[in-house]
């Protein structure tokens, strides 16, 4: 027996004998332990032979347990007797930031190894069947750590996912000043909004489809009542869905908000419909097309017309930024040229929405060699300094007439991206302050990397004596 005596002053009474096994001890010793991990949210150690998978389909959340390595047959297999059907495979990052497919055995590792370098808990898969499956045959070879061994476990579905430490999340502002050391003046700083949203048009025609994509088919229209040419967004939905009609209603209030906005370089929203099965939201038509098919028709910019081009850009979105919208989806595909040549930014503040309608319709969509790394290693949330390296592989794609990582598939692409230092090679007519941007706006380190006002009035690419030829010339020719 450990007997334990208490010693009390001599005045007092003679306190008594507690005796207590040393079992008692034990137990009682590890309930205080319990308890502290509890206070301080200790998590029970991570077992790593085993893998924790999330899955959603159809609005239906699974979870299961698979041992290492994971076996993409068997994952398929798995998949298949569930839901009886084949089923295709995506990589989720965050709350549908980044969305990349998994087609084979390589994807899935790389998929593993960036939940296990994030000190992430579980590898989280969207499912759908909307797209057939690709014909190359998984790979099943076993990696270095052993052979595969097939053993799945359905477990408890639990929304929590993250990592192993805090997340960090960082909102920076736009600059405030209005002022410019470059010496051009640039249209940043107004908060420019009508006192009500565009109506849409009453009577119009359809003309032919101008474009199509994961969220749906633009069309040329034509307004009756006002002989105006526009561009309509058709954007399919489930009737019977309450959930996409939530979202559907959501987008359609969105729009009608962001129709206020008015800025040279946006494309203005003039208006929205709601049907049963459809959501219609009606655009500026620009005419020029989108800068993606501009560059796949003439090949690389000369460097005075993408740095013309990415100043325009940049002075959209900081506008954008200044009305606290992160646009979350810039690439050469949502910039719109217009007759002279200049452009404007297309698709912004709706893009969230429009993805979560497409994802619970089975339909994925994810740009990823235009995503930033911390938003790929879920470092941060979406924000504004994100859309500012967008605009720097966009940038590169003017100048090399290609996308960065373009020789990549989309899982090596995002694992080049998160973890390695962007390498560049620009053609040798590129002016090296031309070049000195490319880096600036694709610092890897998100806190050092600037917002777009800051690039737009500091960066000697825009200063008078590169810039001759710019943005300011073709402002003139849009007032003429």
């Amino acid at each position: 027996m450990l007997t334990i005596r208490m010693d009390v002053p001599s005045t007092s009474k003679m306190a008594p004998t507690v005796e207590v096994s040393k079992t008692q001890n034990e137990d009682m010793q590890k309930m205080v332990q319990g308890l502290k991990d509890l206070m301080s949210s200790r998590r029970p150690p991570v077992n790593r032979n085993v893998l924790k998978i999330k899955m959603e389909y159809c609005g239906e959340k699974r979870c299961i347990e698979m041992d290492r390595p994971v076996s993409m047959k068997a994952l398929q297999d798995h998949l298949q007797r569930r839901y009886g059907k084949t089923i295709n495979m995506y990589y989720q990052q965050g709350k549908g930031e980044v969305v990349v497919s998994i087609k084979n055995q390589d994807e899935l590792d790389r998929a593993i190894k960036v939940v296990d370098r994030n000190g992430q808990r579980c590898l989280r898969l969207l499912l759908s069947k909307h797209q057939p499956v690709d014909t190359e045959v998984a790979d099943t070879r076993p990696d270095q750590s052993g052979t595969y061994t097939g053993n799945i476990v359905e477990v408890p579905y639990s929304t929590n996912c993250s990592s192993c430490g805090a997340s960090r999340v960082s909102f920076a502002r736009s600059t405030g000043e209005s002022s410019c050391s470059s010496g051009v003046q640039w249209d940043i700083d107004d908060r420019k909004l009508s006192s009500q949203s565009p109506r849409a048009p009453t009577h119009w025609k359809e003309a032919k489809c101008i474009g199509s994509g994961a969220f749906g088919s633009v069309y040329l229209a034509y307004d009756v009542d006002t002989g105006r040419d526009l561009a309509v967004k058709k954007i399919p939905i489930i009737p019977d869905n309450r959930e996409l009609r939530r979202e559907a209603q959501g987008l359609e209030f969105d729009v009608q908000e962001l129709g206020r906005l008015q800025h040279p370089r946006i494309v203005q929203y003039l208006g929205v419909q709601k049907t049963s099965d459809r959501i219609l939201i009606f655009m500026e038509y620009m005419t020029g097309g989108s800068l993606k098919d501009h560059i796949a028709l003439v090949g690389s910019l000369s460097d005075p017309v993408a740095r013309n081009h990415t100043a325009q850009v940049l002075e959209g979105l900081a506008f954008l930024h200044k009305n606290h919208i992160i646009h979350r989806d810039i690439k050469s595909a949502n910039i719109l040229r217009d007759s002279l040549g200049n452009v404007k930014i297309a698709d912004f503040g709706s893009g969230k929405k429009m993805q979560s309608l497409a994802s619970q319709q089975g339909a994925f969509h994810s740009t990823i060699h235009y995503t930033a790394p911390e938003v790929l290693l879920g470092k941060t949330a979406y924000g504004r300094k994100a859309d500012v390296w967008s605009v720097g592989v966009t940038l590169v794609e003017m100048l090399t007439g290609k996308v960065p990582w373009k020789e990549f598939e989309p899982m090596a692409a995002m694992f080049q991206i998160a973890y390695e230092e962007p390498k560049i090679d620009l053609p040798s007519t590129v002016e090296p302050v031309t070049a000195d941007l490319c880096r600036v706006l694709m610092n890897k380190n998100f806190d050092e990397r600037p917002m777009a006002a800051e690039v737009l009035l500091n960066h000697p690419a825009f200063k008078p004596v590169f810039f001759h030829s710019g943005a300011q010339l073709n402002r003139k020719q849009e007032n003429q």
